[in-house]
């Protein structure tokens, strides 16, 4: 018996291969239309096979490294920006973004209102973005 996919893609093809109202006469061999359209269909399948063959793997693709050397400096440039930050700006930063804690859960880890942990965030960002572009121009 076939399969749902294959049934269904029979039942499509076989369905669009005659027009609206047409019907088998008897006497009339039905053999034919079916082997045309399980033809077509077969024909279809292969082409979209030879198009674009599908690979199977069990891991995701390596994603391209670029150059290292950039992801370093990166890294050196955040780190030393990030301590010319405050303490404050530091704890919430390390909250929100390198735990992944919501507003809620850094508001009670840093026993502040919910609505600081936002303005600090805000703030917090402002400044690290200050301190990479002036560490940037440094170099």
């Amino acid at each position: 018996m076939l399969g749902t996919p294959a049934l269904t893609a029979t039942r499509s093809t076989i369905g669009s291969y005659y027009e609206p109202g047409h019907a088998i006469g008897d006497g009339a061999d039905a053999g034919e239309p079916i082997a045309a359209a399980v033809r077509i269909t077969r024909l279809e399948w292969r082409r979209r096979r030879q198009r674009s063959p599908e690979i199977v793997t069990g891991r995701l693709p390596e994603q391209p490294i670029g150059n290292a050397s950039e992801q370093v400096v990166s890294r050196h440039l955040v780190a030393a920006a990030l301590g010319r930050l405050t303490q404050e700006h530091r704890d919430v930063l390390r909250e929100c973004y390198f735990l992944g804690s919501s507003v809620a859960q850094a508001a009670h880890a840093l026993g502040i209102a919910p609505g600081a942990v936002k303005s600090r965030t805000y703030y917090a960002l402002r400044a690290l973005r200050l301190a990479i572009e002036e560490l940037r121009d440094a170099e």
